[in-house]
């Protein structure tokens, strides 16, 4: 298993919760990383149905233009909507690994992680082609 919402929950637990703008980033960074995956092909419906929701439910700076602002009065209430946001999107991905897709695992980022891979691969056999291509000369 990654650590991925293991490091999420690590950064909550290390800011102060009056740290607005930290805690907006760190929101920003967990609805981006999960959206991205949760949009990328192959991902089943079904579970990015439950992304979306779990975003509506307990997302603040990442809610809809159309959606009623989310009220709170205390910092403290932020960081507690996104423990839960990560603590169930947790769940989710760990359904996503139960499946063992291709591309897919308990990390949100690991489909953008296989596309990096396949760059790699494709520079490795152009440096292949590059020396046979100078084998040749």
């Amino acid at each position: 298993m990654t650590m991925y919402f293991d490091d999420f929950q690590e950064k909550l637990s290390d800011i102060d919760p009056e740290d607005f703008r930290l805690l907006i980033d760190i929101e920003n960074d967990l609805v981006m990383d999960c959206t991205i995956c949760a949009q990328m092909p192959g991902f089943p419906s079904d579970l990015k149905v439950r992304i979306h929701k779990i975003v509506l439910k307990y997302g603040i700076h990442n809610l809809p233009l159309n959606a009623p602002p989310r009220d709170f009065e205390f910092s403290w209430e932020h960081m507690d909507l996104l423990r839960s946001m990560g603590s169930d999107l947790h769940s989710v991905f760990h359904d996503v690994a139960r499946l063992e897709l291709d591309r897919f695992s308990d990390s949100p980022k690991m489909p953008l992680m296989a596309l990096y891979t396949d760059g790699e691969i494709v520079r490795e056999q152009m440096i292949e082609r590059e020396k046979e291509e100078g084998a040749k000369k």
